[in-house]
């Protein structure tokens, strides 16, 4: 059987090793990415690097292959390490295995801290180093940590200060990929060093989750020949978990007369490995933060995400006096069933960024979009005093947005846009009830469920906004408001009174159509069905003129059900000629142009 062993191929840009089990291996490069094939026999058709071929009495052949051509470059009974270079390429062939149990060869790094002994057990150790070379390492270390978390200039950093101040003659940083382990930066202090590093060193510090190494008090090269000493200390990510090591080795090639790594050097790669631990852990913990802040940003206005940032539990689900609004788009079936889906698609991403801007504006929080609308809501997470008075203020504003709409998008989509907005406060039982990675915070209840029917009511009325009774009694020294009566609503036996909401208008009839309906609607509730009728009449404002025409069929209705078929046709002709010459003149159908009157 052909023992293991060691190969490790790399330039300035480039670390590869594996472990060969097999007789013949070639070493690939394609655009400089360098893989492995093993086989039993030599392949010419295959352009490698080089190739090497061993057999049971541990001769070995390495050749090298260049533009079709092998030229031989070792052959022969070799002992490891073998070290070539190969153009821009440094080769290294080793052996890893010890004789004896990595148990007995490799020593724990103390946890001085938990040590019952304390520091007594230190004197058992040899001195360390110099003051002077403990000054240059405390000062690399310093250095280490001011580096980007987790950036590559880190990694390139601690191999260079682990070779110098440490003393060590290689080091490498190592990350776990699946099985294996990844050479993330490597530095060679001593170009007569072997620099491949031992696969069962590591897979033992994993295993421990700590620091071990082969300690200059009890390390003797029998014990594991070819790479020579070594020390690994691992590197956790923030859940503490294992993802990857820094290593450094001393070999007997080397310069370095130590033989054996001495305490206060794999302390010192401990410190050097903790160092990248904090900054990965920092690296991750900001990331963590900042996709935090993006999904709280695209979910709430930025003041509102500036302060979940800082109190994350104000997400938590608790009942919160709110303000909910849903808008609608009318007839948007229509308008899918005319236009492509390009179009549709494009129309609703338009209407909804515009819509979402003035929510965010108003400080409202977006709960979710649906086929042709949107459902939002104030006063939570954060606490908004005049959050009704602001959600009144976005429903108008959105509606101030209808004349340009309809300039880009009605020829286009074949029909006028109208919205219908209905707004409705209450408390509500506020949380996120989506995911860690995905945000679903909004409100549950019967609450939000009645603003939805509000806003399902404007259809019948023909107002484009709608709020609840007790809604407009928040806001009325800032609006006007026209009761509109109490419409039935789906699920709701008892349901409440509703209001047209109007924004103040300086036209010279405004105030007077306003007053003119308030008279009508206080006739009709004293069933002064006639009287009603008239205060209508002169009704001609185009934010009045919606509920004046609802409140006219009502009328109508009322009239009616009180006279019976009989007294209705006993009427004549006359008063059915007046009734639909006031129908003709309040028939105005409701397109918001906030600047006419």
């Amino acid at each position: 059987m052909i023992p293991a062993i060691g190969l490790a191929v790399y330039n300035p840009d480039t670390y590869q090793q594996w472990i060969v089990t097999s007789p013949v291996a070639q070493v690939i490069v394609r655009e400089d990415r360098l893989s492995l094939r093993e086989s039993t026999h030599s392949d010419p058709r295959h352009e490698c690097l080089l190739e090497i071929q061993r057999d049971s009495a541990g001769r070995v052949q390495i050749a090298a292959k260049q533009g079709g051509s092998a030229n031989t470059v070792v052959e022969g009974s070799l002992d490891c390490p073998i070290k070539l270079q190969l153009g821009k390429f440094r080769v290294e062939v080793f052996t890893f295995s010890s004789p004896q149990r990595i148990e007995d060869t490799v020593s724990v790094l103390p946890n001085w801290l938990e040590q019952s002994a304390g520091l007594s057990e230190f004197k058992n150790y040899q001195p360390g180093p110099a003051t002077h070379t403990m000054a240059c390492w405390f000062s690399a270390l310093a250095n280490l940590q001011r580096q980007a978390a987790g950036s590559q200039e880190l990694f390139d950093l601690a191999t260079r200060l682990v070779a110098n101040p440490g003393g060590i003659d290689n080091s490498m940083i190592l990350m776990k990929y699946g099985d294996g382990w990844q050479v993330a930066s490597f530095h060679s202090g001593d170009t007569n060093s072997c620099t491949g590093y031992d696969v069962e060193l590591l897979n033992y510090m994993d295993k421990l989750k700590c620091t071990v190494f082969h300690d200059s008090e009890k390390f003797t090269e029998a014990d594991w020949p070819g790479l020579g000493s070594a020390v690994a200390s691992p590197i956790f990510d923030r859940d503490q978990q294992c993802i990857g090591a820094v290593y450094a080795s001393r070999t007997t090639r080397s310069n370095n007369m130590r033989r054996g790594i001495r305490l206060l050097e794999a302390q010192f790669v401990s410190l050097v490995a903790d160092s990248i631990t904090a900054g990965i852990s920092r690296s991750q913990w900001e990331a963590q933060a900042t996709r935090g802040r993006v999904l709280l940003e695209q979910a709430f206005p930025g003041p509102v995400a500036q302060q979940l940032c800082k109190t994350p539990n104000s997400l938590n689900p608790a009942n919160h006096e709110i303000t909910v609004m849903f808008c609608d788009i009318r007839n948007f079936t229509t308008i899918a069933d005319n236009v492509s889906p390009e179009i549709t698609f494009q129309f609703l991403a338009d209407l909804m960024d515009q819509f979402t801007s003035v929510v965010m504006r108003e400080q409202g929080v977006i709960i979710d979009y649906f086929g042709d609308g949107f459902s939002a809501f104030w006063n939570a997470p954060v606490q908004c005093p005049h959050h009704t008075e602001l959600a009144c203020r976005a429903a108008f504003d959105i509606l101030h947005l209808l004349p340009q709409l309809n300039a880009k998008w009605s020829s286009r989509v074949q029909q006028e846009i109208k919205l219908g907005i209905g707004l409705h406060s209450g408390v509500s039982l506020v949380g996120n009830s989506g995911s860690r990675k995905r945000i679903k915070y909004g409100p549950r209840g019967s609450n939000v469920v009645l603003a939805q029917r509000i806003q399902d009511a404007t259809k019948s009325i023909g107002a484009p906004l709608l709020l609840s009774s007790s809604t407009a009694e928040k806001v009325r020294d800032d609006f006007i408001s026209l009761e509109v009566g109490r419409l039935p609503l789906k699920g709701f036996s008892n349901p409440p009174e509703l209001v047209a909401l109007l924004e103040p208008d300086d036209s010279s009839n405004f105030l007077a159509d306003c007053l003119a309906y308030k008279q009508s609607w206080n006739e009709f509730q004293n069933r002064n069905w006639e009287l009603a009728e008239q205060h209508l009449l002169g009704i001609s404002h185009r934010q009045v003129l919606p509920v004046a025409k609802y409140l006219q069929q009502e009328i109508y209705a009322a009239l009616d059900e009180q006279s019976g078929s009989d007294a209705n046709k006993h009427r004549g002709s006359a008063a059915n000629e007046h009734r639909g010459s006031a129908a003709n003149h309040l028939q105005v159908e409701f397109v918001y142009r906030p600047d006419a009157s």
